[in-house]
């Protein structure tokens, strides 16, 4: 009986039914491609000091985005830590000491790459993400409840040093402690009191993600915490007309100074857009959508660069400065529009960005994957994720990680019960 003739492979294009991902929530890469596209925005509209415009509506909207991005940004490196760490926490030992020294690594190449970056942009997130790491590189072996505790002492700290000094002043930065002041009191970034969106991301990196109580329980929480917070700053700001200025600080949820209304609340936001997306993603996990966005969430560090390039080089050679607030706001779509674009191609040829490959080169001593695409020649539009991501969302490892480290004999794809494990 002659043999059946051989059937060509399927070649799939985005939107078709393929696999996404493997053992990994894509929610968290979307999450972190929608942190890409608020950073861009609120960059884009300081670069030109855009701050009226046509439409009231849409100052509204810009105003609303300044501080939520970055927030949610660093929630994503903390959910990041705990998912990569989960199997190091589980073994122990010399296990979980390599896991913690593979962050002080990656720490300590973010926070130099970032001084340098400084140079040419002031806004530079990743020279404080360095030190983070090395807070969550401490804790990466705390249990739940230890995490919440330190997540009050940051809280607590953060407020008594703002009631003894309301008005700090700064030492030159390029000097030992003008950089330790602005890294941890007074910069865009400042580790009192933006380590408590790291240390609730790692707290909710223990948790089982893969239920869909706890991720309804996070959304309608987070949801209700975030309104209750700006319900309550407005009626305060509204009752406090005539009260001393310093006290709009503590009313406000203006990220700049992060007060503590501030930080409820975008803490809530980061937790709720989370949360969405992992929701959302998890239920459309085949759509176009979804695969073009986990390819933007994945090549975060790359566009990060990218946006610096796309806003400096313009604004040396045009008047943009004073626009109205839909000048940026296109712009920076655009933009996004071409990152997405942009991601999708890259994506499905190689298996991390530019600048992803070489963070993880240098930080775990590994081998770089510049070659070849995540899936075969035929199947280019399929993005696989790679078990290893080192995208600035993840600064501890890949956020849509399920597992961090792949289960012994577990099946390809097979969804690990994240957190039920964990202490506390």
């Amino acid at each position: 009986m002659p043999a059946p003739a051989p059937t060509a492979p399927r070649v799939p294009v985005l939107g078709d039914p393929t696999r996404v991902s493997t053992g990994r929530l894509a929610g968290f890469d979307v999450a972190r491609a929608l942190a890409v596209f608020g950073m861009v925005v609120v960059n884009f509209r300081g670069r030109m000091a855009s701050y009226d415009g046509l439409l009231d509506i849409n100052v509204w909207l810009m105003d609303r985005m300044e501080g939520r991005a970055a927030a949610l940004f660093v929630l994503l490196a903390g959910v990041g830590v705990s998912l990569r760490s989960r199997k190091a926490r589980q073994i122990g030992g010399s296990t979980l000491l390599a896991e913690r020294m593979a962050l002080v690594r990656r720490a300590g190449v973010l926070f130099v790459v970032g001084l340098l970056n400084v140079h040419i942009w002031d806004w530079d997130i990743l020279h404080v993400y360095g030190p983070f790491l090395v807070v969550a590189a401490m804790l990466v072996g705390a249990s739940k409840k230890r995490l919440w505790a330190a997540t009050a002492a940051v809280f607590l700290i953060t407020v008594a040093f703002q009631v003894a000094f309301p008005e700090p002043v700064e030492p030159p930065y390029w000097t030992p402690q003008g950089l330790l002041h602005s890294m941890v009191f007074s910069g865009n970034y400042p580790a009192l009191p933006w380590l408590v969106f790291l240390l609730v991301g790692m707290w909710m990196g223990r948790l089982d993600l893969y239920s869909a109580a706890v991720r309804e329980r996070l959304l309608w929480v987070s949801g209700g915490i975030t309104l209750g917070a700006e319900f309550l700053a407005w009626t305060l700001r509204t009752i406090g007309e005539d009260w001393p200025p310093l006290w709009f600080q503590w009313v406000s949820t203006w990220p700049r100074p992060s007060g503590p209304l501030y930080v409820i609340a975008a803490c809530g936001a980061a937790v709720f857009v989370a949360m969405l997306c992992v929701i959302v993603a998890d239920k459309r996990a085949r759509s176009s959508g979804t695969v073009a966005l986990t390819a933007t969430g994945q090549m975060a560090l790359s566009l990060y660069f990218a946006h610096e390039v796309a806003i400096l080089i313009p604004m040396e050679h045009t008047s943009l400065y004073g626009m109205p607030v839909e000048v940026p706001m296109l712009y920076s779509l655009s933009f996004c529009a071409a990152g997405v674009a942009g991601a999708v191609w890259w994506r499905s040829r190689w298996h991390q960005g530019p600048f992803e490959m070489v963070l993880r080169q240098v930080s775990t001593r590994s081998a770089p994957a510049w070659g070849g695409g995540l899936v075969g020649a035929g199947d280019r539009a399929q993005l696989e994720v790679s078990k290893d991501d080192a995208g600035l969302g993840a600064l501890g490892g890949g956020p849509g990680s399920a597992r961090g480290v792949e289960d012994a004999g577990a099946p390809a794809g097979a969804p690990a019960a994240v957190g039920k494990d964990d202490g506390g």
